[in-house]
């Protein structure tokens, strides 16, 4: 994937630009180099000083000045470094330098392109984003280094009708193939579903195939984003990123494409939940909020996952850390005002005998009228683990009638719940009726 660094705040307090940059080869690559050197540091950062055009910028307007004389040294031993690294993706400059001919700034542009796409080369530039020093070069440098999408390699996707995968060329004239790669729950807007549209055209109130759910998802506006603000289009073509609200059926990793072409992409491998924690609402008013807010989160984050503990009661969510946690349960507080707490879940303890044993039961209760009247014989026997719980009868001769058996056994599944010991449930248990008695009238 080709990448380039931006290393901001160059204007704070003990910033430093050569310790940064050694940090970032230690940690990163060798191969991240920089394309630019800062003019002064600190308070007295004032602009950049380009290494292959040998030009310093000052100021938000990047005014065109000359090198400092005491960083001109400095810059001609960096662009070395850097002329060094990018000639080896083409043998004819490779050839030149060593042959100790000049390169030009527009083969070293070329070249510094080509190997930023090739991933052998990560450009670092440098700037203070508040003070908008560095920035327009920043901007230049993804519109001229990375690749837009007819550079890249070519997408592949599975066509539906014939199994077979097919190459989607990014052009507006093709049928229109979309990916939804991110899910974001708005308050106010709702569900806002964020797609790449890979080839053709999307309008704005219409009709697509969603090819994963096999189903027709209606297009409200579309809309592009600037920041935080969403700006209203009547269109997206091949290349262009936009949302749209309120999406029935579509979920992270859906491809939206034209019915006679469906087509699907490789979806998002997301992250499996490995940290558990018990949610529970802050208040009695958070309660139900909470139970309209947790499956809007986890539509905008897959890798969260909600579920309500049968045994204990608990509402579970998982994540993949206990960071993830807290910011899942920062996210309710801010953006849908529900306060939640996290604790430990509590453990499902569970009971179940080691010896097989047996039992005798009579229920005998006289109101006047018809009374009660019910006495049965149990024999229980441990079970393998995991086993569970199961319920037979081996009554001969009558004394206890079939009609009368499915009471038992609801009787014995409502005792199971509690034990003896600690009143857990009772599990991996055997429990066999095997004689009993009855009364003609009020049993």
């Amino acid at each position: 994937l080709p990448r380039l660094i931006f290393i901001n705040k160059m204007d704070r307090d003990n910033a430093d630009f050569l310790r940064t940059l050694a940090e970032v080869q230690a940690k990163l690559a060798t191969r991240c180099l920089p394309v630019q050197l800062p003019i002064g540091a600190q308070s007295d950062f004032q602009g950049i000083a380009d290494l292959v055009t040998m030009k310093g910028y000052i100021g938000s307007t990047l005014q065109e000045i000359e090198p400092p004389s005491s960083l001109l040294e400095q810059a001609k031993i960096t662009r070395e470094k850097l002329v060094e690294a990018v000639v080896e993706i083409d043998d004819k400059l490779i050839a030149k330098y060593l042959e100790g001919e000049d390169i030009s700034n527009e083969e070293i542009f070329t070249a510094i392109k080509q190997a930023t796409i090739a991933g052998k080369l990560v450009p670092v530039f440098i700037g203070s984003a508040s003070r908008n020093i560095g920035i327009s070069s920043l901007f230049d440098a993804i519109s001229n280094y990375l690749p837009s999408p007819e550079e890249r390699d070519t997408t592949v996707a599975t066509n539906l009708i014939t199994g077979d995968k097919e190459e989607v060329k990014s052009e507006a004239g093709e049928p229109l193939s979309s990916f939804v790669f991110k899910t974001s729950a708005d308050p106010f807007t709702g569900k806002v579903s964020y797609l790449r549209v890979y080839s053709g055209i999307i309008f704005s109130n219409s009709q697509v195939w969603n090819a994963n759910k096999k189903s027709m998802e209606r297009i409200g506006q579309l809309f592009t984003l600037l920041g935080k603000n969403q700006q209203p289009v009547p269109q997206l073509a091949a290349g262009d990123i936009g949302v749209v609200a309120r999406l029935n059926l579509t979920t992270t990793g859906d491809t939206l494409c034209a019915h006679e072409r469906p087509v699907t992409f490789e979806g998002i491998d997301f992250p499996q939940a490995t940290f558990s924690m018990a949610i529970q609402p802050q208040t009695k008013a958070d309660l139900d909020k909470m139970s309209t807010v947790l499956p809007r989160i986890c539509e905008e984050d897959p890798s969260l996952k909600v579920h309500r503990d049968p045994d204990t009661k608990e509402v579970i969510v998982s994540g993949v850390g206990d960071s993830h946690l807290e910011m899942v349960k920062e996210r309710m507080r801010r953006k849908f005002g529900v306060e939640v707490k996290l604790e430990p879940p509590r453990v499902p303890y569970k009971e179940t005998i080691t010896v097989p044993t047996k039992a005798e039961y009579k229920h005998r209760k006289q109101s006047g009228g018809h009374g009660q009247y019910g006495h049965v014989f149990l024999e229980l026997e441990p079970s393998s683990r995991g086993s569970g719980f199961e319920f037979g009868a081996k009554v001969v001769g009558g004394s206890v009638p079939k009609n009368y058996i499915p009471a038992v056994e609801k009787g014995v599944n409502e005792a199971k719940q509690e034990g003896v010991v600690a009143k857990y449930p009772v599990v991996d248990v055997k429990v066999t009726l095997y004689d009993g008695s009855f009364h003609p009238v009020d049993s």
